[in-house]
């Protein structure tokens, strides 16, 4: 890509953490678009995300504990001389924060928050709290930490949705149908005060917000869209969505999120029940698995982060054409064989349209395929052993 005088006086130099993660396809690629320099850092060398042409130095750090990851980025940061550093996971994000004193002497580190309204949107139990101070709606909800939480339960309607208070893609969630198993998962679990109980929601439709916020606290980009699909198929992120409006979610996030001060990347998931009333399930502080969708209709997040980051100019953003799908293919075919309602969704087999994009599937990117299969087949334990821990 040749790259113009004017975007060389705006271009940075950025570093991508989570390489693994999906989000980063696109936050590279938003990257790439602007003209910013871009390295890719992962916790392992089978990373889909070297695979893209975008990235011009690929790194790895470690992972084994909190002060191994410190002091690995901290000589990555010293020999590289970023102007920004980008997490992708909610770990990555919060152990930069906790040693944001030592990162930020060498660059801008990113979620740009401090570490306590971090934790207002990373644990879910400060985010019920929040909801509850300014009167945002949420599900019937138990922190497993509330005195007597096991007797509270038992006034809550079954089925009762079991959730972890900090988690990323649905892990550790799970459903209870019977009051015998609400007493026997409280019986077994460990530390019954890292989970929280809510009412299932029987969703009309899940309803996503994403906006970035400026230094002032302003909404300078935002944009909703739907989730049709998800795998696993009660909590997992999306295999499929599909860009929309929502006047009353959109209002709700930017009201929570102002209140809040915030200032970078938020995304909140919303749900509406058959009767129209929308509740707030949680906030993500950072970039989503289906970030690519804002790519494709023009609102580029990534470079919108690094101008908030380092102070440069911002356009506001927040006008896009509705009914842009994007699709997630390995989701897509494992939600196929686990849904009844699969024949329901016509829009499954229409998979050549202008309006429907694809995650793995870019014609100037053929090796994100590749990249995809090398980092399951090396990473498929670790995969397994987070998914049944429950682990970010």
């Amino acid at each position: 890509m040749r790259i113009s005088t004017g975007m060389k006086s705006r271009r940075k130099k950025v570093l991508v953490l989570d390489g693994n993660n999906r989000a980063a396809l696109a936050v590279i690629e938003g990257l790439h678009k602007a003209g910013h320099i871009v390295d890719v850092a992962s916790y392992t060398l089978f990373c889909k995300a070297f695979f893209h042409s975008g990235v011009r130095r690929r790194l790895t750090y470690h992972f084994e504990s909190p002060e191994a990851f410190k002091e690995s980025l901290l000589a990555i940061l010293i020999k590289g001389e970023y102007s920004v550093v980008i997490p992708l996971t909610d770990r990555t994000s919060f152990l930069l924060l906790t040693y944001k004193d030592d990162f930020s002497k060498l660059t801008t580190i990113t979620p740009l928050v401090s570490i306590q309204a971090f934790s207002g949107a990373y644990d879910k139990r400060n985010t019920i709290a929040l909801c509850r101070k300014y009167k945002v709606p949420i599900p019937i909800t138990i922190l497993g930490s509330d005195a007597d939480a096991d007797k509270k339960l038992h006034a809550l309607r079954l089925p009762v949705v079991v959730k972890r208070v900090s988690s990323q893609g649905g892990l550790g969630m799970k459903m209870l149908e019977t009051h015998d198993e609400v007493k026997r998962f409280i019986k077994t679990v460990k530390h019954i005060e890292r989970f929280l109980f809510q009412e299932k929601c029987e969703k009309k439709e899940k309803t996503n917000v994403a906006l970035i916020m400026d230094q002032m606290h302003r909404v300078i980009a935002s944009i909703v869209f739907r989730e049709p699909r998800t795998y696993p198929i009660l909590s997992g992120p999306s295999a499929c969505v599909e860009t929309t409006s929502d006047d009353e979610a959109l209002d709700t996030a930017k009201r929570l999120m102002k209140m809040m001060k915030w200032v970078g990347i938020a995304h909140l998931e919303f749900h509406r029940d058959e009767n129209g009333n929308l509740s707030l399930m949680e906030i993500n502080p950072r970039f989503w698995a289906s970030l690519r969708v804002a790519l494709a209709v023009g609102i580029n997040l990534p470079d919108l982060l690094v101008r908030v980051a380092t102070g440069m100019e911002q356009e506001s953003n927040n006008t896009y054409e509705k009914g842009i799908k994007l699709r997630y293919l390995p989701s897509e075919i494992r939600w196929f064989f686990s849904s009844p309602d699969r024949f329901k969704h016509a829009d499954f087999f229409k998979f050549i349209d202008r309006k429907t994009k694809y995650v793995l599937l870019q014609a100037r990117q053929p090796w994100l395929p590749l990249g995809f299969l090398i980092e399951l087949f090396f990473n498929w334990p670790r995969y397994v052993k987070n998914r049944i821990s429950g682990r970010t």
